[in-house]
């Protein structure tokens, strides 16, 4: 069931979303109540288990991506031409914040339950803000150093940011607001999108000339590195098999999944 249900995501991304070329989907998924929410250009949409609308966000046109946090019942999502990001109860689908970022056109945004933070990253500024998820106060700034793309939390303090002007993934710290770690993935171009497997430690890139990059997210090793479709736009990884689910702009779906060598296969494309 699990496995469906990364699928449905997977694909509402694309079809729901209405993602223009070259921005990665910024969907989030609520584990708990099975609910997905899709940025679009229309605002934040709502979809049930099923995969069918059942709210909507109200001032949120022109949503880039969508962060959750569950335990403080609150979702974010950034509006980048706005520099602007709207913080929603998730009960009421009501904004009741607005947070204003440090750099132009924030793209990427994620909450970090360790330190309880909430990082925009912004494209136009090359660098990531950082906000107290309680008061909304700005904590600080960091310089990236690149133009960011997808980014995720490991749940313990760190975030890995991947930079598509100078294909790279970076390791940042999320309490100290320092770059821990920079690594090239050099084979792809443009990286689209970033999934994490925080089970195996296993982080997936994806660059738009049909390339996967799978790296051991402790080390940022190379583990492997697999051909997938066209036009990658976003991935969700299933840690119940370790598997990874990379959406398309034209609404196909690549599987990717572990073998026993310890590398990677494509199951399905």
């Amino acid at each position: 069931m699990r496995c469906i249900t990364v699928l449905l995501l997977a694909t509402c991304v694309i079809l729901g979303a209405q993602v223009p070329p070259g921005r990665a989907p910024g969907a989030a998924l609520d584990s708990d109540s099975g609910r997905t929410y899709v940025p679009s250009a229309a605002g934040v949409q709502v979809l049930d288990p099923e995969g069918r609308p059942v709210g909507r966000v109200a001032g949120t046109r022109g949503a880039h991506s969508v962060a959750l946090a569950p335990e403080l019942g609150i979702g974010i999502c950034s509006t980048g031409r706005s520099n602007i990001l709207h913080v929603f109860n998730l009960a009421s689908l009501v904004v009741e914040k607005e947070l204003r970022t440090t750099g132009g056109n924030p793209e990427a945004v994620v909450f970090d339950p360790a330190m309880r933070r909430i990082f925009a990253f912004n494209e136009r500024g090359r660098n990531a803000t950082a906000f107290d998820a309680f008061g909304g106060a700005v904590a600080g700034s960091v310089a990236l150093g690149g133009r960011p793309g997808a980014a995720v939390a490991d749940g313990r303090g760190r975030i890995f940011v991947e930079l598509r002007d100078t294909r790279e993934v970076l390791v940042l710290d999320c309490w100290r607001l320092a770059v821990l770690k920079r690594v090239p993935v050099a084979a792809l171009e443009d990286p689209t999108g970033l999934a994490l497997d925080p089970v195996r430690n296993r982080l997936f890139v994806l660059g738009a000339n049909r390339l996967m990059a799978i790296l051991d997210s402790g080390s940022l090793r190379l583990i492997d590195t697999l051909p997938i479709g066209a036009e990658p736009a976003g991935a969700r990884c299933d840690p119940a098999t370790g598997g990874a689910f990379v959406s398309h702009r034209d609404g196909s779906v690549t599987i990717v999944h572990p073998d026993p060598a310890g590398g990677y296969r494509v199951e399905a494309s």
